[in-house]
């Protein structure tokens, strides 16, 4: 949600001056307004910041991060056309503690005067996924909509994306709660991203048109 304003200039509760008054909101306003391999760079500081617990103190502020929140959910809605074009709410939490990929994405079901209403959770509270679990019940229970965490590139979480014996956050053997919790939480994972699915569509269509639909429902 940071980087849609740095690179966009939207106003919030706080000033844009007082945004850009910090050294390292402004570095990274200037390389994305640069473009190319500078922005890249930018994004890759920006996550790894995050992952690292080591952000501004300015992007934390829960005012300025509404207004974010808002944006996403105005663009999403602007570019929905439902039996043409599914635009979903939603937004990635980026737990990346330790060098563990712990992503999800976190998407929502209902329309965005649902998910105005809570703030999203992000790794500035938790790297935890058990907490994130814990805020989406705690969302559904105020709101009464619904939300789902899509885990992905478990591949790169040295095992413990999908624990089957010890929780890695407590180091105490799984239990029934644990395994409820999780699969309330997250109990889908994305299994195919578009830079993969660039290299697959070209093969379906030359079968058949309905043969694209195959890798969906798979990873369903």
């Amino acid at each position: 949600m940071v980087l849609t304003w740095i690179t966009k200039n939207l106003h919030s509760s706080r000033s844009i001056y007082e945004l850009l008054s910090d050294p390292k909101v402004r570095e990274w306003h200037e390389q994305f307004r640069a473009g190319g391999e500078i922005a890249f760079q930018a994004t890759m500081d920006v996550i790894n910041r995050f992952s690292q617990g080591n952000v501004p103190e300015v992007v934390l502020d829960r005012g300025f991060q509404k207004t974010i929140w808002d944006d996403v959910i105005d663009t999403a809605e602007v570019f929905n056309e439902p039996g043409r074009f599914s635009a979903i709410i939603g937004y990635e939490w980026t737990s990346t503690e330790d060098g563990n990929n712990l992503h999800r994405n976190v998407l929502y079901r209902d329309e965005g005067d649902v998910a105005r209403q809570m703030v999203p959770y992000t790794t500035a509270e938790s790297f935890n996924p058990e907490d994130l679990w814990k805020w989406m019940e705690r969302f559904e229970e105020k709101t009464g909509g619904q939300v789902l965490a899509l885990a992905h590139n478990g591949n790169m979480s040295n095992g413990i994306m999908f624990p089957v014996e010890v929780n890695p956050s407590t180091g105490k053997k799984l239990g029934a709660d644990y395994m409820k919790q999780r699969i309330r939480g997250s109990r889908s994972m994305r299994s195919l991203r578009s830079k993969v699915m660039v290299r697959l569509i070209p093969f379906f269509l030359r079968t058949t048109s309905l043969r694209i639909l195959r890798p969906w429902r798979l990873a369903t």
